[in-house]
């Protein structure tokens, strides 16, 4: 074969494959567009708008946590987050001078203390000014290494968040499962068998996933996903060291980047979710007292989960009960956020 030739054999290969990722893009900021309000995650990779440039004398929180405080069963302007910022943001009287607030969801669906120091290092561009954790319902179980966006090569390199394979990941899922998603996120086995029409279209969603599982595994290869450092070992003296590592290694790397945390206990779940909250404040008691950059507030005793006017499910909050929990971060933290003060 003729050096001509394979020069364009290789330029034609080149060529199709930039096509390719053309649409799949196109397609994707398309469907980012169409679920914003549903699905959640923008194509930045957090939940609700894209966010412009940070302003002179803006006051940027982001919060981490699992799917109750990314807004799982809500809209995302129904979610803490949102609404947190819009209490922040209220009109004090004709003479406002507060900075401005923005608070940026970076929570996502059973994500736990494992993620959040990848998250705050993968949105170090945002340049937050605060970090809220609430969360720990993730980490009950031991060794929860879920970090959804860090996970996906795409992301890491480029700072964009594909949306197609999660849909098309859903589409199968709803037909698997006799359209009961929600209950096939949830591992509950369901009753459902599907028939011959129904496993071609299964088939059908899965080819199309193709395309983007090859350029994932080729990026992959060019930047691979962090390992885990945690001591196994630890979880033999302490069924919570797990749980108390990742926050302390999420807490420091706030710290070293002379940012604050504020870490928020949620509605109590479970006595498991009690305990695992006392090692937590035992940690924090002994690695930050006196640091001022570190905050605590317990929340555990604020609502009540059976409270099926706050709480649908017994795990995620409604709608009017988000309102009232972020209502209840409210006023814990405006006094530490310099909430009404000009300086």
């Amino acid at each position: 074969m003729h050096a001509k030739t394979i020069l364009f054999v290789l330029i034609s290969v080149f060529l199709v494959f930039i096509f390719a990722v053309s649409v799949l893009i196109g397609l994707d900021l398309l469907y980012h567009q169409k679920y914003l309000t549903i699905a959640g995650l923008n194509y930045r990779g957090y939940r609700g708008k894209v966010l412009s440039r940070k302003k002179s004398g803006e006051i940027s929180i982001v919060m981490l946590g699992g799917s109750s405080l990314f807004g799982y069963g809500v809209k995302y302007n129904e979610a803490i987050p949102e609404i947190l910022e819009s209490a922040l943001n209220a009109p004090l009287g004709n003479k406002d001078k507060r900075k401005k607030f923005s608070v940026i969801n970076l929570a996502y669906n059973s994500e736990g203390s494992y993620a959040f120091y990848f998250n705050l290092h993968d949105f170090d561009y945002l340049d937050y000014d605060y970090v809220i954790i609430y969360d720990g319902y993730n980490d009950l179980g031991i060794g929860n290494t879920v970090a959804y966006r860090h996970a996906d090569p795409v992301f890491r390199i480029f700072k964009y968040m594909p949306i197609l394979p999660m849909i098309i990941n859903e589409k199968a899922m709803f037909i698997r499962h006799g359209g009961k998603i929600e209950e096939a996120y949830r591992d509950k086995k369901v009753a459902f068998a599907p028939d011959q029409k129904d496993q071609i279209k299964i088939a059908a969603i899965e080819n199309s996933l193709k395309s983007y599982n090859a350029i994932e595994n080729i990026l992959n290869r060019i930047k691979k996903n962090d390992q885990v450092d945690f001591n196994i070992n630890l979880l033999t003296a302490d069924p919570w060291a797990w749980y108390t590592y990742y926050m302390r290694k999420a807490i420091d790397y706030t710290l070293s980047r002379n940012k604050k945390v504020i870490i928020i206990t949620q509605p109590h779940i479970s006595d498991a979710h009690r305990d695992q909250q006392k090692a937590l404040r035992e940690m924090l008691v002994k690695v930050y007292a006196g640091n001022s950059s570190v905050t605590y507030f317990d929340l555990g005793n604020s609502i009540s989960l059976k409270d099926e006017s706050l709480c649908y499910d017994g795990v995620h909050l409604s709608a009017k009960g988000c309102r009232v929990m972020a209502g209840y971060i409210f006023e814990k933290i405006k006094e530490e956020v310099k909430y009404g003060y000009y300086k």
